[in-house]
């Protein structure tokens, strides 16, 4: 496919360059879906059935490709006004979607119905070509026109919690990209606090290490700031930040949430704490009105912590003693 002459002279690493470039992946994959499905139908083969089922693993892959354009360019885009532009693509990337999980279903038989399985994966052989010249002719090129220098960088920033479809960009390029965009480089700088300061790295090792993960909400119910812990309970990316609280918890919680928010901003309480059993963990859940001087509400802390291994300890384990007493 003959991309736009402005999208083939994008730098190395620049997130629409590594989109085109799965892009491509992706189309070589088809080729050979293509080809394997002329071998089925002339031969029934169990080791054909196996490269097929390989390729598919493979082809599942492209589920990072729109996860990445969903939660990083397309809300980018919505809030410029182009949704237009994204309507029946979106449509179209759910339809492969679940054409993918039937086509499960098959390759898990023991026997091959060449006809049948062909008759699933057409469709898909089909929608994502179309998929990839909408990409390349219309939205990639729109948002070229339209996002910043810091949109790029945010996106490119964030790209890797998402993965990527079947190329594994080279690191050295992504961070030479995302280097060279990156105006306010902080590596170098000190977090200053009332008791003392701490150089900006040492800081986030120290926060990833911290076995609570925090997340803090300002005034207007906005995510601003979530810990980098290592090992998170619940999974955050910096997607999230400035996104309404509400969007970030399943739509069953929204009574609850809103309740103990509107409850720290009249001042009926300051603290509000449960637990819950996840896959025989115990998570337990504090929240925490953060207020000024003078009384005035200015976010709300939430402290998630893993504390199975705490409610199983018993008797003592002194400094330096290897067994409990």
């Amino acid at each position: 496919m003959q991309s736009s002459s402005k999208l083939t002279k994008l730098p190395s690493g620049h997130p629409l360059q590594i989109f085109m470039q799965e892009n491509r992946a992706i189309e070589t994959l088809l080729g050979q879906f293509k080809f394997l499905l002329k071998q089925i139908r002339e031969e029934q083969d169990e080791a054909l059935k196996l490269e097929l089922r390989a390729k598919y693993n493979l082809l599942m892959d492209i589920k990072k490709h729109y996860l990445r354009q969903e939660s990083l360019l397309y809300p980018i885009l919505l809030e410029k006004g182009l949704h237009k532009h994204l309507i029946l693509v979106r449509k179209n990337i759910d339809d492969i979607r679940e054409r993918l999980l039937k086509i499960e279903d098959l390759l898990s038989a023991h026997l091959i119905f060449p006809q049948t399985i062909e008759n699933s994966i057409k469709p898909i052989l089909q929608g994502i070509p179309w998929i990839i010249k909408k990409e390349e002719e219309e939205i990639f090129p729109i948002a070229l026109d339209n996002l910043s220098e810091n949109d790029w960088f945010h996106i490119a920033s964030l790209s890797d919690g998402f993965g990527y479809c079947i190329i594994v960009p080279d690191r050295s390029i992504l961070d030479s990209f995302t280097k060279s965009n990156h105006k306010n480089d902080q590596d170098n700088h000190f977090i200053t606090f009332s008791t003392g300061r701490v150089p900006y790295k040492l800081f986030e090792r120290i926060m990833q290490l911290l076995p609570i993960q925090l997340s803090f909400i300002d005034a207007d119910d906005k995510l601003i700031y979530f810990s980098p812990t290592k090992v998170p309970i619940f999974r955050r990316t910096l997607a999230n930040l400035g996104r309404d609280v509400y969007h970030c918890h399943p739509p069953k919680s929204y009574s609850y949430v809103n309740r103990i928010l509107q409850d720290f901003k009249t001042n009926k309480r300051d603290d509000e704490e449960f637990w819950i059993t996840k896959q025989e963990r115990t998570i337990y859940f504090q929240y925490h009105a953060i207020r000024d001087q003078e009384g005035k509400y200015l976010g709300t802390l939430e402290r998630i912590q893993d504390i199975t291994h705490l409610r199983e300890i018993e008797g003592e384990k002194r400094l330096g003693s290897n067994h409990k007493n």
